[in-house]
């Protein structure tokens, strides 16, 4: 299967970018109650985040380290931004949900953003230190 992709997958543009659609999706309230209030909602919401975490699989060693560094950016700032609006937003988002479970759910992605954002940056330093010394930017 991963033969048969590599084509369509150039340098794991195509697989990330659509892993990180379908990832942005479920952050909106609207989506979230729908997976909860609709079964078929809730099995396409399971469906698609396998899905997505199939295609970051096979694109993320064909990505490169500059891929990966905009698509585990673009992620964690995008994962960060939605947990704070989740936590500190007075008003209740999602309909399904309490407003305390959604400040804890804010706290969460804001976590596991920071934490995904940090553990990708040791092993990017680990694995490709000469990259990053020898960047204009730095």
């Amino acid at each position: 299967m991963r033969h048969a992709l590599v084509r369509w997958n150039a340098f794991g543009i195509p697989g990330l970018t659509a892993s990180a659609l379908i990832l942005g999706y479920w952050m909106l309230p609207v989506a979230l109650d729908s997976a909860v209030l609709s079964p078929s909602a809730g099995m396409g919401e399971v469906v698609s985040m396998v899905l997505a975490g199939v295609l970051a699989g096979l694109s993320w060693r064909s990505a490169g380290i500059i891929v990966q560094a905009f698509f585990v950016l673009n992620w964690a700032w995008m994962t960060f931004v939605a947990g704070m609006l989740y936590h500190s937003t007075p008003d209740q988002l999602c309909s399904v949900y309490l407003s305390n479970q959604q400040e804890s759910a804010g706290l969460a992605m804001m976590a596991l953003a920071a934490a995904v954002l940090m553990v990708w940056l040791f092993k990017a330093f680990r694995r490709h230190p000469r990259q990053f010394e020898e960047a204009p930017w730095l």
